[in-house]
């Protein structure tokens, strides 16, 4: 254990270091249980065969760190001031790197129990420390494809990742140093850019520094580098590549010349008829990635972006159907290509594709899984954007991609990832009916003009003129227009009505597909023969079914919800299920999970330009403060003499402590629509208007000795009006509606505390959302109500005359799909974590040799 003096020299040799400044209980918790070792030049601290035993950090002073591979040292390294050894052989079962003091040197030493204890603590030393993210990285990129997962461990503790923003020159002089790009896109010169003046390499290529002596991957050297988006490199030393590529031929093998993506991209299907300058344009921003076997290239129930060629090796596609049965499966061999649907139309990804290892042939020696190639639809628009003359409308991937545009969608209350599957209205019957009886009264005013005496012919002419002109023309606008601002709509996600009655009303109601419990249909005769009814939707929820009220093709739309179901549930099964396997893997140490494969250009493998603006709008909205309307607004001096009265009537004149309510990244806070604020406070204002000008009339005039008289009850009304205005301001203040990551809350309060009510309920209670605007005043101005039903016997909660209701409702509605998510998945994860201990129990009697 250190003593004062000691704690005070270790602190001061580890603060600035990285390791200090992620492990933030380090000085307070952990420096007192450190035991200081003194350590001579050549001395060593750990040797190579040792068991695992403790956690070590270097103080003062400079060691050597040396793996060994087959009994011979395979790579150096040095170690300095924060450094850690110890923990891969703790936690992995690695065999122990032997580390060798270079010159004086001091070591701290921490106990297993309490290196545990403080990894379970923070999630961030953990990371740090083990690096198990970033090995499942390193597992991805292809270079490293040979490489085995023991050895993926210990590399990454010994590179460098490397975040750089747009348009940045990368650091080339570390000479022989490999660069290889996890994503983003580099511009480089030299012998890896073909012989041209510029190429690009995105995710998965590579690059070397140059100047170093002839080695593997002296082909592949970049005598400039420069970041054209933002990037994330990651940097192999020199000696660590060379170990690698002597180790590993297949690493030497890839690195010998450059990979030119171009070279592997078909000439028919999606790429047919492309020129080469086409193909040359495209190849740069293509991803060149690697799944190992056993793990997912695409999931069943994700969403779908792109297109994947199989360039090398081979998977199996399978699929779960909405019981959860496994439904036939089928082989992919390379080279193979699929995912056109993804790629032009975004959908789901219906089957799970998933990498597996593929026997020798005379071409290729055995790989444990795929190397792909990866076009992304968001990278492809990208490409689309940078070079409009180059890709013209007329070409034909040009012509075939659908612009499924992120920043813009069909309807403002639809999430990221959500599709429009169908959007109806009532039949046209419904529209004709209105609109001939205005014809058929159009034609009978007209038919009593030619019935009329000649002499009053032109007279009923401009009568019916006119009242065709007033009153028929804008009834017959008003119904086209209530026509076509009525809806249905079938997403991915929910089933929508939006009703909408010009200026007077408009209301949305929806239900998520997951919930929905009933669907059926009826028809009229009427309905028979022309091919309309009545789809109504039930769910779980109390408040009632959703009607597709006089829908055409019924039967259809009854279909595709059940379809959209059945997909939604087979989908989620999928999930589930990769999820489940996944964690296995993890937790029993199987394999390295890699995270899902992903753009080329980017590491946000599912976000959207509308989620970022989204996200960047709730940090606008943020806010750190109390809410004014908690802290109370009551002068000093009269709190502090209130808080010496007894408590009850403390409470009386100044109400109960502060609610100390934060509003934070994510979450809203709502006040009704100012108009009611002009509502409330229109009364008084405008009478304190009218005595102020009665006053100004007053203070003109000679009163003589009555001035006094008459001033004193003038100050006491405009007093009392004033006091009148202010009272309404803080009432429409205290009136809050906020909603937070996991419940609403509705806060109605009158100035100075006199009365409070206060309602909170948490997200699982709510059932449905409903926005209604009633009133021309109400769609004029764009402010209405929204009701929230609960399943709870109470009223639920209504947030009275907000702006933008339907805003509230999508952002409520949002909230609700996350606070869903986390509970189902928090349910899976304690389902899969008693699956897990089972077989964990199961690994270790088997690991034991028990005979079971």
């Amino acid at each position: 254990m250190l003593n004062d003096a000691q704690m005070a020299e270790a602190w001061e040799a580890l603060k600035d270091t990285p390791l200090a400044k992620t492990w933030t209980e380090l000085k307070t918790d952990y420096l007192q249980r450190l035991d200081r070792i003194e350590a001579q030049p050549g001395e060593a601290i750990v040797r190579r065969g040792d068991p695992p035993g403790d956690f070590y950090i270097v103080g003062v002073g400079n060691a050597r760190g040396r793996l060994y591979r087959q009994g011979r040292p395979w790579f150096e390294w040095e170690l300095q001031a924060g450094h850690c050894f110890g923990q891969a052989a703790l936690y992995f079962n690695l065999p122990q790197i032997e580390v060798t003091a270079v010159e004086p040197t001091v070591f701290y030493r921490l106990r297993p129990s309490d290196l545990r204890s403080a990894l379970e603590r923070n999630d961030k030393l953990y990371e740090f420390l083990l690096h198990p993210e970033l090995a499942g990285r390193l597992r991805r990129l292809p270079v490293l494809r040979s490489v085995d997962n023991a050895t993926i461990l210990q590399l990454a503790a010994l590179v460098e990742v490397m975040d750089l923003n747009a348009e940045r020159d990368v650091d080339l002089s570390q000479a022989g140093s490999l660069y290889v790009i996890e994503w983003g896109q580099v511009a480089v010169t030299g012998p890896v850019a073909f012989g041209l003046p510029e190429w690009r390499l995105t995710a998965g290529n590579f690059f070397v520094a140059p100047g170093a002596a002839a080695r593997p991957g002296q082909a592949c050297t970049a005598l400039t580098a420069r970041t054209r988006y933002a990037s994330r490199l990651v940097r192999f030393p020199a000696g660590l590549f060379n170990a690698l590529a002597d180790t590993f031929p297949d690493v030497a093998q890839l690195t010998r010349r450059p990979f030119n993506i171009r070279d592997w991209l078909p000439d028919d299907g999606v790429f047919q008829g492309l020129s080469r300058e086409q193909r040359v344009h495209l190849a740069q921003f293509c991803g060149w990635m690697f799944v190992p076997a056993g793990q997912n290239i695409t999931t069943q129930g994700q969403p779908g972006y792109g297109l994947v060629i199989l360039r090398q090796g081979a998977a199996i596609r399978s699929a779960l159907d909405p019981q959860g049965r496994q439904r036939p499966r089928d082989m992919l061999y390379a080279p193979a290509v699929y995912g056109e649907t993804s790629l032009f139309a975004g959908k789901e990804h219906e089957v799970t594709v998933r990498a597996v290892s593929s026997p020798a042939t005379a071409a290729h020696g055995r790989l444990d899984g795929a190397d792909i190639i990866v076009l992304d639809r968001r990278d492809l628009n990208v490409a689309f954007l940078e070079d409009p003359q180059l890709w013209t409308p007329n070409v034909p991937l040009k012509q075939r991609t659908v612009q499924v545009k992120q920043e813009v969608r069909p309807f403002d209350w639809m999430q990221d990832d959500e599709k429009l599957e169908w959007m109806g209205r009532p039949h046209w019957l419904w529209l004709a009916g209105p609109l001939a009886a205005v014809g058929l009264i159009f034609l009978a005013l007209w038919a009593i003009t030619l019935l009329v005496p000649a002499e009053l012919s032109d007279e009923l002419r401009v009568f019916t003129l006119i009242v065709s002109a007033l009153f028929l023309l804008p009834v017959a606008a008003f119904a086209l227009l209530n026509y076509l601002d009525d809806y249905y709509a079938i997403t991915n996600r929910r089933v929508t009505r939006r009703d909408r009655l010009f200026l007077l009303y408009e209301a949305r109601t929806e239900t998520p597909l997951d919930m929905i419990q009933d669907v059926t249909y009826d028809a009229t005769f009427w309905g028979r023969v022309f091919d309309y009814g009545d789809v109504t939707i039930r769910s779980a929820a109390r408040a009632g079914a959703i009607k597709f009220a006089h829908v055409p093709h019924p039967d259809q739309v009854q279909a595709r919800i059940k379809r959209g179901q059945a997909e939604t549930t087979a989908g989620t099964r999928g999930l589930r299920h990769e999820e489940l396997r996944k964690a296995v893997m993890t937790d029993l140490r199987l394999a390295l999970p890699i995270p899902p494969v992903g753009r080329a250009l980017s590491a946000d493998t599912h976000a959207s330009p509308q989620r970022r603006r989204r996200w960047q709008l709730w940090r606008r909205q943020r806010s750190d403060r109390k809410l004014p309307a908690l802290k109370g607004t009551l002068p000093g001096p009269f709190v502090r003499l209130a808080n010496r009265l007894p408590d009850r009537w403390r409470k009386l004149l100044i109400g109960g402590p502060a609610q100390e309510i934060q509003v934070g990244e994510g979450e809203f806070l709502w006040r009704k629509h100012p108009i009611q604020l002009i509502f409330q406070a229109g009364r008084p204002l405008i009478l304190l208007l009218i005595w102020l000008v009665f006053g100004w009339v007053l203070f003109r005039t000679e009163l003589g000795a009555n001035r006094i008289a008459l001033h004193l009850p003038w100050w006491f009304v405009f007093c009392f009006f004033l006091g009148w205005l202010l009272w309404e301001f803080a009432d429409y203040r205290n009136d809050l509606y906020i909603l937070k990551k996991d419940r609403i809350i509705d806060i109605e309060a009158t100035p100075l505390w006199l009365s409070i009510k206060r309602r909170e309920g948490t997200l699982d209670r709510v059932e449905n959302v409903f926005a209604e605007q009633k009133g021309v005043w109400q769609n004029l101005l764009g402010y209405g109500d929204v009701i929230i039903k609960t399943a709870a016997l109470d009223e639920g909660f209504t947030f009275k005359n907000v702006a933008r209701p339907q805003y509230v409702q999508h952002l409520i509605f949002q909230k609700l799909d996350a606070f869903k998510l986390r509970q189902s998945e928090r349910q899976i994860r304690d389902r899969q974590r008693e699956i897990i201990e089972g077989l964990s129990v199961y690994h270790e009697l088997r690991s034991e040799g028990h005979n079971l």
